[in-house]
């Protein structure tokens, strides 16, 4: 769904952003368009495995805090046992 919106607004975002399909003079078309219009469509379809890598690389940190936290709390519960 985003890289399909993306994909379709890649001509008014470049617009939004002051990238003119015609230059001022009308002499045709800017020299930036054709180029940036490209490197939007092409970024669209990498969009969603970007976000997947970077929901997965979350998730692992995430999940090593996690097993960081729980192992050091029982490792110190442990030794505290051994002591009584």
């Amino acid at each position: 769904m985003q890289a399909v919106c993306v994909y379709v607004g890649a001509s008014s975002a470049l617009s939004l952003w002051g990238v003119r399909a015609v230059e001022a003079a009308g002499t045709g078309m800017s020299e930036a368009y054709q180029p940036a219009l490209d490197f939007l469509r092409i970024r669209a379809l990498g969009a969603p495995v970007s976000i997947l890598f970077l929901t997965l690389q979350v998730g692992a940190v995430h999940q090593a805090f996690n097993e960081s936290i729980h192992s050091s709390g029982s490792s110190s519960m442990s030794s505290s046992s051994q002591q009584q």
